[in-house]
């Protein structure tokens, strides 16, 4: 019998900060899983994501300008589009195992 698990992403709310962690947990995770196989280079852009998110962050800390919290905000969303393309991959290769999704740092809920 199929759960029709879905992933939660969990990406509503997060500050900036709090999602470069979220990514760096993410790609952590899933360095050497064998439960999902990922595209060359995913995780090494992923990670560079995250850094230009931080770099990003820190620069509307300092100057808090137009222009950088601008920039910030642009190097969020390509953070989460890269949070929202590995749920895709998880939930293509792990077809509803709670365990394997868990492994990629992602939480899961019963679908409606």
């Amino acid at each position: 019998m199929k759960k029709n698990l879905v992933i939660i992403l969990g990406l509503r709310g997060l500050t900036p900060a709090a999602l470069v962690e979220k990514g760096r947990n993410h790609i952590e995770d899933c360095t050497g899983n064998a439960d999902v196989t990922l595209p060359a280079n995913f995780l090494t852009d992923f990670a560079a994501a995250c850094d230009a998110l931080e770099s990003a962050n820190m620069a509307v800390s300092q100057n808090g300008g137009k222009t950088d919290t601008l920039l910030r905000n642009k190097r969020r969303d390509e953070v989460e589009d890269f949070v929202r393309q590995l749920a895709g991959y998880v939930e293509a290769q792990c077809t509803d195992d709670e365990e394997k999704i868990s492994s990629t740092g992602f939480e899961v809920r019963k679908a409606p």
